[in-house]
């Protein structure tokens, strides 16, 4: 049994996926728009939409000195993200979809574990949800193994560090958005993969706006073990690189008191730390 399925009681994934990535520089390239558009040099339709969306605003979001103006455009880039994650989802393979049969199974799996009294699953408990539904069915949800390992490792697992309960749609949810991660990697988009996965952790907390107060924003990164001061300077002094790297990205003239982080600082940041 791998690491990334160590405490399942038995790990059955029925996809292999093929050993293809495309070349780093080149998923670089589209990820920050230096490809020429109109082309065929993306990845595919929907993604060269979404990187032109997102050239666009990610200028004017380092040059704005507005902070609504920010939290607008955070918020378009979000809602370009979650088209992508809409339009690929349909898109995808009848081999690659969780099946309604398969969330049903789940469900029946999460009731079992969901504690008396209360209106959702401790996130401790996510093991055992799985465990209960490998018994009965083994587990045949196409998903990649190192997510497997991000959602329920009992020491790796993101969600197993957050402070609340979770419904069973936000699991669900996040299921079928590591399913498109996975199928996204079979194509060879293994960054791309990375960055469909940070937007399933961000949606567990926002689902809308696509920003984040610092004090949110410090709390939130709590689950992937950073212990960051709830301030622009706790921010700026555990992310520092990143910050450095897109200039205009925390800029003086808005008060730290309202200034925020977005969804697109948290993506690169989980391609930087390889989380």
């Amino acid at each position: 049994m791998s690491v990334a399925t160590k405490g399942l009681v038995e790990f059955v994934n029925p996809y292999k996926l093929p050993k293809f990535v495309k070349q780093i520089h080149l998923q670089m390239k589209e990820i920050e728009g230096r490809q020429p558009f109109g082309q065929g040099l993306y990845h595919c339709n929907n993604y060269e939409n979404l990187i032109k969306r997102m050239a666009n605003t990610r200028q004017q979001y380092r040059q704005s000195l507005q902070i609504e103006t920010r939290k607008q455009l955070a918020q378009n880039e979000y809602q370009a993200w979650s088209d992508y994650i809409k339009e690929r989802t349909l898109e995808l393979p009848v081999q690659h979809q969780v099946s309604g049969k398969q969330l049903n199974e789940l469900r029946r799996s999460y009731e079992v574990f969901v504690a008396k009294g209360e209106n959702g699953l401790r996130p401790s408990e996510l093991l055992n949800v799985f465990n209960d539904y490998t018994r009965v069915n083994q587990f045949t949800i196409p998903v990649d193994n190192w997510c497997v390992l991000q959602m329920v490792h009992y020491n790796m697992g993101y969600p197993m560090n957050m402070n609340r309960l979770l419904t069973f749609e936000e699991i669900a949810n996040l299921v079928q958005i590591k399913v498109l991660a996975t199928y996204e990697r079979s194509l060879g988009q293994d960054l791309l993969f990375r960055e469909i996965c940070s937007y399933g952790y961000w949606n567990l907390f926002d689902q809308s706006k696509g920003y984040m107060s610092i004090k949110e924003f410090s709390n939130f990164v709590k689950i992937f073990k950073f212990n960051v001061e709830p301030t622009l300077g706790g921010i700026l002094k555990e992310f520092g690189f990143a910050a450095n790297l897109f200039q205009g990205e925390f800029v003086k003239e808005i008060d730290p008191k309202e200034d925020i982080v977005r969804f697109d600082f948290f993506r690169y940041l989980f391609l930087e730390r390889n989380l």
